[in-house]
């Protein structure tokens, strides 16, 4: 029992010491100010990108990100059955940003992409399909962050 305690206790204090912090952490407290000048592409994604960003947009005195914003996003077939039915789909969303900031410019291509199979109903299948977007392009706002944090 000793020995399980002084493992975990040698373990967290390891843990302290290297610097270890998560990867996706929560970005809502850092100190960004981002700017969208430009959205083109897919407007369904771009909006949602646009949306996500927003609360980043905040009047402070850091250095502006100023950012144009390129999407696409695509449904493919991947597999059909034996008459010729689609029974499984791959949805993907590509972004490209354009970045400046403190005069120098950046470009970040960032893809995400989602296999699922086909749903009967019509309306719960565009339902599940939106759920996929929106999630895509919180994983694809985490990352463009986690790329700003480190220009900073």
């Amino acid at each position: 029992m000793l020995k399980k305690i002084l493992i975990i206790v040698i373990f967290s204090i390891s843990l302290q010491g290297c610097g270890f912090s998560p990867i996706y952490k929560d970005f809502s407290n850092q100190n960004l100010n981002i700017k969208i000048l430009e959205l083109s592409g897919d407007r369904e994604t771009f909006n949602l990108i646009q949306t996500k960003l927003k609360k980043f947009s905040v009047n402070s005195d850091s250095e502006v990100f100023k950012i144009r914003v390129n999407t696409k996003y695509t449904k493919e077939t991947i597999a059909k059955n034996s008459s010729g039915q689609t029974t499984d789909y791959r949805s993907k969303i590509v972004s490209n940003f354009q970045i400046n900031y403190k005069d120098k410019n950046k470009n970040i291509l960032l893809s995400e992409s989602f296999d699922f199979k086909k749903i009967n109903d019509q309306f719960e299948e565009l339902e599940y399909e939106k759920t996929i977007k929106n999630n895509m392009t919180d994983i694809i706002v985490q990352k463009l962050i986690s790329g700003l944090l480190k220009d900073q």
